[in-house]
């Protein structure tokens, strides 16, 4: 069986489902292991997965319906689901493996942790209460595309220690928490943030490319570790900036279309 990130999987687990932001945080970058020495059941298509219950996916190939009541799903190898129903629970993508999932709605205990590649077809909604989205690694890849990721539900987390591509982002979400890892990218369209400083960058830099519209009628983040770039197209609505706007963020000037070299000064624009 490929490998997995056993105990960054472990610990983010429980940092999810305990609401433990300070646990979250301190664990950005975690050390890899492998389940190479415990064998899990194959799951089997139109599968209900209770608690308690670990059902592996390996290989190539695509499931048409799947349930998560409460079970765990390992993915290890390419996996296509037409149609997933999460109740609660979790999904866990191993290194080198990639999921292909549909639109989605985490209704409360549920969790992706993604160490390989996840691509979405569909708009994915956070709601209710303790979800958590994990990009669990430098080279770990989320990609929404065009659809909308919405932020939202009672302490919900998203953490990208790698890359995540966005169509849409809203922060929706009171008490949420953004985390993003050092050296991480998250390239987003468009932006809506509805809630004070709810990025957060506990160590080192990240970096958020803009290319789309910023509604920021609240303060994006707190931190000057946190660099956006907005693209050549990007805009941000004037009517908010004196309220919201980005921050604390070092932004760029508009038109960027890389980011500066750490030897490099950052040009700022607006905020």
């Amino acid at each position: 069986m490929k490998s997995l990130c056993a105990r960054s999987i472990i610990l983010l687990l429980l940092s999810c489902f305990f609401n433990s932001y300070s646990g979250v945080s301190q664990h950005l970058k975690l050390p890899v292991s492998d389940f190479n020495e415990k064998k899990y059941e194959p799951v089997s298509d139109n599968s209900i997965l209770t608690r308690g219950q670990t059902r592996c996916f390996s290989g190539t190939g695509m499931l048409n319906e799947l349930i998560l009541d409460g079970g765990t799903l390992l993915v290890t190898g390419k996996m296509k689901i037409k149609k997933l129903t999460i109740l609660k629970g979790s999904i866990v993508v191993a290194k080198k493996a990639s999921a292909i999932l549909p639109a989605l709605e985490f209704n409360g205990n549920a969790s992706l942790i993604n160490c390989g590649s996840v691509t979405f077809t569909g708009d994915v909604s956070l709601n209710h209460t303790n979800n958590c989205i994990a990009n669990n690694g430098p080279d770990a890849k989320m990609n929404w595309g065009s659809s909308v990721f919405n932020f939202g539900g009672k302490n919900s987390i998203f953490i990208n220690n790698g890359i995540s591509d966005i169509g849409n982002l809203l922060l929706n979400s009171k008490k949420g928490k953004v985390l993003l890892g050092p050296n991480s990218l998250t390239n987003v369209v468009n932006l809506t943030n509805n809630f004070k400083n709810r990025i957060f960058i506990p160590k080192g830099i990240a970096k958020l490319s803009q290319a789309g519209y910023a509604q920021l009628s609240q303060s994006l983040t707190d931190s000057h570790n946190l660099i956006v770039c907005p693209g050549p197209y990007s805009e941000i609505r004037k009517a908010v900036v004196s309220t919201g706007g980005y921050g604390k963020a070092n932004v760029m000037e508009k038109g960027c279309t890389s980011f500066p070299s750490p030897i490099n000064p950052i040009l700022t624009s607006y905020k």
